[in-house]
């Protein structure tokens, strides 16, 4: 069953590179907004599941997974940029560029 579910994880983070910028913001903005629609909800089921009181899920739950997404936000464009890499002098004039779409491996 867990094997199972990693395979499904793994599938899921190889087609997700292929997505554009705008998507992934896009996916970003409905998580954020998910969390905000549903706050109480966390809070409430925080509190019966472990008795985590309202103030310490905020601080320790929420508002850094709120923080988070928009640091990401900032700084995905950055992150998902192509950037020229080491070119091996048997490759003398030509161009490298790394993709960090594809770079990334989910092993």
């Amino acid at each position: 069953m867990l094997e199972k579910f990693f395979l499904h994880q793994k599938q899921y983070s190889l087609k997700i590179r292929g997505e554009s910028l705008a998507s992934r913001i896009e996916a970003l903005n409905e998580l954020e907004k998910a969390i905000e629609a549903h706050r109480s909800e966390i809070i409430d089921a925080l509190k019966k599941d472990f008795q985590k009181p309202e103030a310490e899920t905020l601080l320790s739950e929420i508002y850094p997974v709120l923080k988070e997404i928009k640091f990401t936000k900032k700084h995905l464009a950055q992150w998902t940029k192509a950037k020229k890499v080491h070119t091996p002098l048997t490759l003398f004039g030509s161009k490298a560029t790394s993709s960090p779409r594809l770079a990334a491996c989910v092993c």
